[in-house]
């Protein structure tokens, strides 16, 4: 169980009355829950031993009583219920699994109460498998990179790919980018995959020898965390010098998302960046909330317009003036453009009669190992940019 909005509680009042409120909230859910066993973990998270049968109830008049206890902060209750199949149920993955339910409904506002079921499970143990073996897939080879082609909307030649992470697991299959990316990061283990895929990219570029297969730059995603947890320009720059690699052919993608909550090393990082001579790549514009404060704020040599906006592209009416706003903003402030998630030709006459400089998507080519990449290079099926 979860004590909602109690960071709002600790900035008005100080640590010392939210430490108060704390032991007042344990006394009412020993009031409520007489008869049970309970417990505070952590922070704002209780956990409460009960029977089953009058819980929701309870859960009810808990709630009412914690959110009257401040009329000024919007307090609430979240929880997770989960039951045991058999009496030697370790208590550990109990609350792990009530927790997990409870966690399942933290940004559903209509929701205060959950039990954790078979689907969850399914998800559960999908998570713990992926924490778990995160470095062992790392380390034998189990996720490899995958290139994914970038061309000129002027005439579709190939100027680039994307670096992008696919695991093949030998024990669950494939697991889908969806799946382990937001788990790693919500784990803080996402700098695991982002520095694996820098080197095995850099690696890669190494070994470009071909003389048929010129060379293509490659952008990279890094995580707002990546800056948290590592020397990020120092692991890059580290990275380019082991392998001999031009910067130019590197280029950093951030989310904007990532931007939301940046520091002052944050800002120092980027402009390093830039100083020491690598293209800055504002990935996934206007999938958050605060696009244009970015383009203020910040300094990027290319946009990356997030692919949900070519969502319903021939029925929504309003699709084409936006993009071609933004295209146009993107080339006044001297930014380059490229759009993601195109797969029509419809989409693709479109974008490139608004100027949208690069374009990305299944409609030219999906995400491949290096190898098929070559291979369809060479077969003529990407015509390469000469420049």
């Amino acid at each position: 169980m979860d004590i909602e909005n109690f960071k709002n509680y600790n900035e008005k009042y100080g640590f010392k009355e939210g430490n108060a409120f704390l032991v007042k909230a344990g006394n009412i859910i020993n009031e409520v829950f007489t008869d049970s066993l309970s417990a505070r973990i952590s922070d704002d998270h209780f956990v409460i031993l009960t029977k089953i049968g009058e819980v929701h109830e309870k859960l009810s008049q808990l709630r009412l009583r914690i959110k009257y206890e401040e009329e000024s902060i919007n307090l609430g209750v979240k929880a997770g219920i989960y039951t045991p199949k058999t009496r030697d149920c370790s208590p550990s993955l109990a609350c792990d699994h009530a927790r997990y339910a409870c966690s399942s409904i933290k940004k559903n506002y209509a929701v205060n109460f959950i039990e954790y079921d078979e689907s969850m499970n399914d998800d559960f143990k999908k998570k713990q498998y992926i924490i778990n073996n995160i470095d062992n897939a790392l380390m034998h080879g189990y996720i490899k990179v995958y290139y994914q082609p970038v061309v000129w909307a002027k005439d579709a030649c190939l100027c680039g790919v994307e670096a992008l992470a696919r695991w093949n697991d030998p024990n669950v299959g494939f697991l889908s980018p969806a799946d382990f990316i937001p788990i790693l990061e919500e784990y803080h283990m996402i700098h695991k995959l982002d520095m694996f895929v820098l080197e095995e990219v850099c690696k890669d570029l190494s070994e470009a020898n071909d003389p048929e297969l010129p060379k293509l730059p490659v952008s990279i995603n890094f995580s707002r965390l990546d800056f948290d947890h590592t020397d990020i320009f120092a692991e890059i720059e580290r990275c380019v010098k082991k392998y001999g690699i031009n910067k130019q052919m590197i280029h950093i993608e951030i989310t904007e998302s990532a931007l939301h909550d940046s520091d002052e090393k944050f800002r120092k990082t980027l402009d390093m960046f830039r100083s020491n001579g690598y293209a800055l790549w504002l990935d996934d514009f206007g999938s958050g909330y605060s696009g244009l404060n970015v383009l203020k704020d910040f300094n990027f040599d290319t946009m990356k317009i997030d692919m949900k906006f070519l969502y319903r592209f021939s029925e929504n009416k309003k699709t084409q003036p936006i993009l071609t706003s933004i295209v146009d903003l993107a080339n006044k402030i001297g930014m380059n453009t490229l759009t993601e998630g195109v797969e029509t030709e419809e989409v693709f006459n479109f974008l490139r009669s608004i100027g949208c400089q690069r374009l990305q998507g299944y409609f030219f080519g999906k995400p491949m190992p290096k190898e098929e990449l070559a291979a369809c290079i060479k077969a003529g099926k990407f015509v390469v940019d000469k420049k």
